[in-house]
């Protein structure tokens, strides 16, 4: 409660932005030997580094119901797209339905006089299942799997309007996620002639994500191993290029001084550490071990956390 009395009391703007599908052990600021994450690494060098935080859950509809409200999926109860799926009877799962005392974090926010605004990859970060209460503006659309190349230009739109407010901001997007669509691309983390079957299509990981779970494994080469893992450290290459972008422009508006920054992800993903792919099937570190990551201008060079 201190911590919100000081923000409200210094007019600081507070962000919260979330890499989609990002496991910690692929991110180069948590030692990953490929530098995967250049922008994320410098942001990281005056910021609070959390190296061992836990995802409230493995898939993305009650994770971030929890990081709205700071609650167990088991007590928000947001644990799945339907409360009731009977078909045809069928009811969506909503927050307000379910646990309807509850306060979300931009509702406190709103109410000490922030504008609160998100953008996201829509999917399972769309607004139906709660995520837009206390929300002035939540856009969750088009329909699909989003990435920041959708949802930072509109962020970027909306503060280039609204420099003299103080704001609360949800800025998302689906780059990492296996439903992403990597239109270009480029390989260059294939370090090697990989002359498999696969190509790299959204459409070839979600047969894969399927195959595993009917069977509890897929087969796969070391060869094709490393071409999917080459394929996913280029999604959040290409993720954490457009951050860098979104940072370097709070600077240029002058307002990475007067603002909070939390990055962080809702859960990893699997590649194969245990024959299968995909999330949400298992609670191994692959899904719930998640970069953390807090920036502000009086933690500016403070020892980063061992936690």
């Amino acid at each position: 409660m201190h911590f919100f009395i000081k923000i409200f009391l210094e007019n600081i703007r507070v962000k919260i932005v979330a890499f989609d599908a990002v496991q910690a052990s692929h991110v180069s600021a948590y030692g990953y030997p490929i530098k995967t994450t250049p922008n994320l690494d410098n942001f990281s060098k005056d910021a609070i580094l959390f190296k061992n935080p836990t995802s409230p859950a493995p898939w993305t509809i009650p994770t971030y119901i929890s990081w709205f409200t700071s609650m167990n999926p088991s007590e928000h109860k947001v644990v799945n797209r339907f409360s009731v799926y009977n078909p045809p009877t069928t009811v969506i799962a909503n927050l307000r339905t379910l646990t309807p005392t509850t306060i979300t974090l931009a509702e406190i926010m709103k109410e000490n006089g922030y504008a609160t605004v998100g953008f996201t990859g829509d999917a399972g970060a769309r607004g139906m299942q709660g995520n837009t209460i206390g929300f002035d503006i939540y856009m969750d659309t088009p329909a699909g799997f989003n990435g920041f190349d959708y949802s930072i230009p509109l962020a970027l739109s909306w503060i280039k309007n609204n420099t003299n407010k103080k704001f609360f901001m949800f800025v998302h997007g689906y780059d990492s996620h296996g439903q992403y669509d990597l239109k270009n691309f480029t390989q260059r983390f294939v370090n090697f002639n990989y002359t498999g079957k696969f190509k790299g299509t959204v459409q070839e990981q979600a047969a894969l994500r399927e195959e595993g779970l009917a069977n509890g494994f897929i087969g796969l080469t070391e060869n094709d191993i490393k071409f999917w893992r080459a394929w996913y450290d280029e999604k959040i290459n290409d993720a954490d290029a457009r951050f860098g972008t979104f940072i370097n422009e709070l600077k240029k508006l002058r307002l990475l001084d007067k603002t909070i920054i939390i990055v962080s992800s809702d859960h990893g993903t699997e590649l194969y550490e245990h024959k299968r792919f995909d999330h949400g099937h298992t609670l191994y570190q692959e899904l719930i071990h998640v970069p953390l990551i807090i920036w502000a201008p009086k933690f500016n060079g403070i020892k980063q956390s061992q936690r």
